[in-house]
């Protein structure tokens, strides 16, 4: 079943689509509470909805905030990433990264003059490998040594938002006995992977605790030098997302 997305400021919200975000994290995840779920959603700018073409029912959403940031005395912009679930019958469809890449080619174009930095945190190596997929560089990575300009800044992003429940030494946010993490089922990482792929071992090697709800904090700036060239190509091809 084709997907189709649409980008929603979460004050025009429908009630009945937030009933069905809310079970859409039920049945991924253990441990949802309500008014986490409720809070949490209240504090961000925009919803990526991705729907069944046929029918519009909800298979998957992604949850984002823009605000603003100084990276040592320097204006910025950040874009952290929430919530964000695809209903696995769905898992390897390109329409949640091509939503999330207009939305911030579009913030690119609105303020060309002002950085603008990806900000994610992650308990689960799928997401993880989205950074590969769209930029010639982030952090951390497997190959690549953290600047220590970065690594401050993303230190103060971290603690900023999460404090004591971040752990700069180990870049990770790490998660409470009653902190949600991911059914059991859709955790698991196939041995095949592990062995072919880098970056999920290196997940792995920097988060081997994902399963129980720790998060690696992530970092890349979005810009058009730092996209590879074949997603930019995709993006400026796709339908424009005007924010």
């Amino acid at each position: 079943m084709a997907l189709r997305y649409r980008i929603v400021p979460v004050p025009e919200l429908d009630p009945a689509c937030v009933e069905q975000m809310y079970t859409l994290m039920q049945q991924s995840y253990c441990h949802v509470d309500r008014l986490a779920f409720d809070r949490d959603l209240a504090g961000k700018t925009w919803v990526i909805l991705l729907e069944a073409e046929e029918n519009g029912a909800l298979r998957g959403f992604s949850t984002q905030q823009c605000y603003d940031a100084m990276q040592e005395d320097q204006p910025c912009r950040i874009v952290f990433s929430g919530d964000t679930i695809i209903a696995p019958s769905h898992w390897g469809s390109l329409k949640l990264p091509l939503a999330f890449g207009g939305l911030m080619l579009s913030l690119v174009d609105q303020n060309p003059s002002s950085p603008l930095y990806w900000f994610l945190i992650t308990k689960g190596h799928r997401t993880y490998r989205y950074l590969p997929v769209f930029f010639k560089s982030f952090h951390p990575h497997h190959r690549i040594p953290t600047p220590p300009g970065l690594q401050r800044f993303m230190h103060e992003l971290a603690q900023a938002r999460f404090g004591e429940a971040y752990d700069p030494d180990r870049g990770i946010v790490v998660a409470r006995e009653s902190s949600q993490c991911l059914q059991p089922h859709l955790a698991h990482i196939e041995p095949q992977r592990i062995q072919r792929d880098p970056h999920t071992r290196y997940f792995l090697e920097r988060n081997p605790h994902y399963a129980q709800g720790n998060e690696l904090v992530c970092l890349a700036e979005f810009s058009r030098s730092n996209l590879r060239p074949y997603i930019l190509r995709e993006l400026e091809r796709a339908c424009p997302v005007s924010v």
